[in-house]
């Protein structure tokens, strides 16, 4: 489910970045409750991942585990490596993962940052997952924690994910879609759902039914599908 797949759902995209080994894909399995090839080697995840997301708002959002980032790439992966991280330019939101455990993860870090740039995509919003704070010092973590939009996590057992979720809801905004319905005369109480949950423009009563033009929020867009005519 890649670009594709998010265009036709419309839902918000959220890309999981960040230095190889650093826990991504580890994080996306807790995020999603699935199960994703997690394994401390290089470039483990090579093809991204892509999982919906129900937050505890009740939003829905896609969110990809894209390819480690190294410095110093081998040259013949250079190509399969920019080819992974077209979710990376397509997201809505970045969540960099680093291992707040690693001795070097400043390096680690501006090497990440190195590529976001060239991918021009380092002005998207971003939140920075601190992951592994159950193997890093607490003096580290208290100071790492002083950037803005930063949390401390533990992908492993899942401490701070809770606080996670509260700031991906607070990042992302729900993707608004304008469609036209069709309800059959014996169905108007989906009118009248619809004046509640969405912003209705326009209502025509026809031979055919009630022609409705509206615009609702895609997580809401599920109830209603089976009404819907087209996009506008």
């Amino acid at each position: 489910m890649h670009r594709k797949a998010r265009q036709a759902s419309k839902l918000a995209a959220v890309a999981l970045v960040g230095y190889t080994n650093a826990g991504k894909s580890t994080l996306l399995n807790i995020l999603a409750n699935a199960s994703v090839f997690a394994e401390d080697q290089l470039f483990a995840t090579l093809d991204p991942t892509t999982r919906k997301i129900n937050l505890p708002n009740g939003l829905d959002v896609l969110v990809t585990d894209t390819v480690g980032f190294v410095q110093k790439l081998p040259h013949h992966l250079v190509a399969a490596f920019r080819a992974t991280l077209e979710e990376v330019i397509q997201a809505d939101l970045l969540i960099h993962v680093i291992d707040a455990s690693h001795p070097q993860q400043e390096e680690q870090s501006n090497a990440v940052f190195k590529v976001l740039s060239e991918l021009k995509a380092a002005d998207k919003p971003i939140l920075t997952a601190y992951n592994k704070i159950d193997k890093a010092d607490s003096k580290v973590i208290e100071r790492l924690l002083r950037a803005e939009d930063s949390v401390a996590i533990s992908a492993r057992t899942g401490q701070g994910i809770e606080q996670l979720n509260r700031l991906i809801e607070e990042k992302v905004k729900p993707v608004v879609v304008d469609m036209e319905f069709l309800i059959p005369y014996n169905d108007s109480g989906i009118l009248s759902q619809l004046y509640e949950q969405a912003t209705v423009q326009s209502v025509e009563y026809c031979e055919d039914g009630i022609h409705v033009r509206a615009e609702l929020p895609s997580e809401k867009q599920t109830r209603f599908n089976s009404f819907v005519i087209g996009d506008v």
